[in-house]
């Protein structure tokens, strides 16, 4: 199962987390964060660090530092999973909290446009995720 949520204020995040008690004093503390990659996408590239992570809980970070819109999909064709973010605008960005199993993850660009002369994966906006 996958399980997506989206948040462009990383900052309510901590302050949900603050007021549900991580970290005060007396508390036992919370089980280690899940790991954390992020995506950035621009004009015709995606990079992802780090390219190799744990299989189970991830929270994956994507910015659009480009100048046209772009939406991340992860994809493993051997899980039969896809997993599509939003359309993000140039300086957007947007947190999906997702459960990937091990195999070799397809991380891209799903946008298709005129001004790309067709799809962004094809034009280079596509890489790969190793979930071990």
């Amino acid at each position: 199962m996958v399980g997506i949520v989206r948040s462009a204020r990383p900052a309510a995040v901590l302050s949900v987390l603050a007021l549900a008690g991580f970290g005060a004093p007396g508390r036992a503390a919370p089980p280690a964060p899940a790991v954390t990659a992020t995506v950035v996408m621009t004009e015709w590239s995606v990079v992802i660090a780090p390219r190799t992570i744990p299989a189970g809980k991830a929270t994956i970070l994507v910015r659009n530092v480009g100048r046209q819109t772009h939406a991340v999909e992860i994809e493993n064709d051997a899980a039969s999973t896809e997993i599509e973010g939003d359309e993000l605008a140039p300086g957007q960005s947007e947190t999906l909290v997702v459960h990937l199993t091990p195999g070799q993850w397809v991380v891209d660009c799903s946008m298709v446009s005129p001004s790309a002369r067709g799809s962004h994966a094809l034009r280079g906006m596509s890489t790969t995720l190793v979930v071990k």
